[in-house]
């Protein structure tokens, strides 16, 4: 049987072109108020609302640094060549993740490589689940 070499060429340019789809940029993930539970009327305090941060991102590989109450910069970098910084402000309410920079994930008018967004999403919850198991200690 013989094939049609243009329709073989177009089938692969279709395929190609749903490979790469799913390494294509996405609009940046920002965490705006996420809510901060509290227990019984009580809130965490500022240290225990910090700790949980910090252990979250830790756990997650990311180097968390507080450069004073309400403020914490991450940084991650993966396979030695991937990096992303953020900056988490929080109160004893709510906590943001914000998009600070980046290097080789495609940053570019307000879009990034799908992997960032993962990032902050994974350390969005292991944020949350530390502040809930926080609020019992």
């Amino acid at each position: 049987m013989r094939r049609n070499p243009l329709i073989v060429f177009v089938t692969l340019c279709c395929l190609a072109l749903v490979g790469l789809s799913g390494c294509m940029a996405k609009p940046v993930l920002n965490i705006h108020d996420a809510p901060i539970p509290e227990s019984t009327g009580h809130h965490l305090s500022m240290g225990q609302v910090e700790k949980a941060i910090v252990e979250a991102g830790a756990e997650r590989g990311w180097v968390m640094q507080t450069k004073k109450p309400g403020l914490i910069i991450g940084n991650i970098t993966v396979r030695g060549k991937h990096h992303a910084t953020i900056k988490i402000t929080y109160d004893k309410d709510n906590y943001n993740i914000d998009y600070v920079d980046s290097r080789n994930l495609d940053y570019k008018n307000g879009k990034i490589h799908r992997s960032y967004n993962n990032w902050v999403n994974y350390l969005d919850q292991d944020i949350r689940s530390r502040l809930a198991v926080a609020q019992y200690d």
